[in-house]
C-alpha cells in the first residue's frame, strides 16, 4: 500500500525488502532494497539494508562498492568510511577495518566511528592500543557524549562498576536530557549499595515516561530501598505495558518475594515456568520456586 501511495519514496520498498528478508528470500529482498536506494541514495536505512543483504548473500564486494561510492559522492562525510569499516569488521579483516574507521575520524562529525574503532581494536586483540586511543580521543574530544556512553557500556559489560558509573555521570552532565545515563547510574548505585539511586531512577522515568526499561529499574531501586508497595505498583505497570517481556514478570516476582508476598511471587513464577524454553531464565525461576517451597 505504501509503495502504491508513495511510489517515489524509499520507505515502501524498504518495508517490502524487510518482509522478504524475514521470509529468507534474499534475492527479492535485495531487489526491493536496491529500488529504495535508487529512489533515495542518501537513505541510511536503505544503505544499511543493501549492505546487510550483500553480506548475507556472501557478496562483500557489493557491500564495499556501495561504501566506496559513498566515499566518492560524499568525500567530506564519515558515513562511507564507517560503512567500509563495519563491512571489513564483519569479515574479521581487522587492519582494513581499523584503517577505514581512522579515515572516518578525520572527517567532521564522525558519528560512531570512535566507538567502532575502539571495538575493532579490542576484537583484533590490540587492547593496549584501544586504551591508548580512548584516552587520546577523550583528551581531544572531552564532550563526545556518545563515546562516553559507549565506554560506560564497555565498563559495565566488563563488571567495572565504579568506572561505568563515572562514564555515565559524565554523560549526564553533558546531556541532562539523556534518560539512559540516569537510568544506568541508578542501577549501578543500587548494585554498589551507594546512596542516590532513587533520585536518578526517578529522573530517568521523568525524562522518558513511556520506556518500560526505565520503570523496571525504578521498581528494583524502590524494592532495594524497602519501598515494596510502590515497587510492586510500578512493576505491575511495566508488566502491563510490556506483557510479552518475561524478564519484567520475573522482576515482579522477585519484588513480591522481597516484600514477603510468597503467594503472589509463586503465581508469577508459575506463569513463567509454563513458558518453558521460550524463556532463558528458567533456571532462576526453578530455583526461586524451590526457595518458596510448596503451597
Amino acid at each position: 500500500k505504501v509503495v502504491t501511495l508513495r511510489p517515489e519514496r524509499a520507505m515502501g520498498y524498504i518495508g517490502l525488502s524487510t518482509v522478504y528478508l524475514a521470509a529468507q528470500d534474499l534475492e527479492a529482498a535485495t531487489r526491493e532494497a536496491r529500488k529504495a536506494l535508487e529512489l533515495e541514495p542518501d537513505s541510511i536505512a536503505a544503505q544499511r539494508l543493501v549492505v546487510n543483504l550483500a553480506l548475507r548473500r556472501d557478496k562483500p564486494q557489493e557491500a564495499l562498492a556501495l561504501a566506496q561510492s559513498l566515499q566518492k559522492r560524499l568525500p567530506g562525510e564519515a558515513r562511507g568510511y564507517v560503512m567500509e569499516g563495519e563491512i571489513e569488521s564483519s569479515r574479521k579483516r581487522w587492519d582494513p577495518a581499523i584503517s577505514a574507521f581512522r579515515k572516518a575520524l578525520s572527517k567532521p562529525e564522525p558519528s560512531q566511528a570512535a566507538a567502532r574503532l575502539h571495538t575493532t581494536l579490542v576484537a583484533a586483540q590490540r587492547a593496549p592500543e584501544a586504551a591508548k586511543f580512548a584516552q587520546a580521543w577523550l583528551k581531544d574530544n572531552p564532550k563526545d557524549a556518545a563515546f562516553l556512553l559507549y565506554l560506560g557500556d564497555v565498563a559495565l559489560a566488563q563488571g567495572a562498576l565504579p568506572l561505568a558509573e563515572v562514564r555515565y555521570q559524565q554523560v549526564a552532565r553533558l546531556q541532562p536530557n539523556n534518560a539512559i545515563a540516569p537510568n544506568n547510574i541508578a542501577w549501578l548505585l543500587m548494585q554498589q549499595k551507594k546512596p542516590g539511586a532513587l533520585e536518578h531512577a526517578e529522573r530517568a522515568v521523568k525524562l522518558a515516561p513511556d520506556q518500560p526499561t526505565f520503570r523496571d529499574t525504578l521498581a528494583m531501586v524502590l524494592s532495594a530501598d524497602k519501598q515494596h508497595s510502590r515497587a510492586v505498583e510500578v512493576e505491575k505497570q511495566v508488566v502491563e505495558q510490556a506483557p510479552n517481556v518475561a524478564a519484567y514478570r520475573l522482576t515482579l516476582a522477585k519484588i513480591y518475594l522481597q516484600a514477603g508476598d510468597k503467594d503472589s511471587a509463586r503465581q508469577e513464577l508459575e506463569r513463567l515456568a509454563k513458558l518453558g524454553d521460550g524463556f532463558r531464565g528458567q533456571e532462576e525461576v526453578t530455583n526461586l520456586l524451590k526457595s518458596i517451597g510448596p503451597t
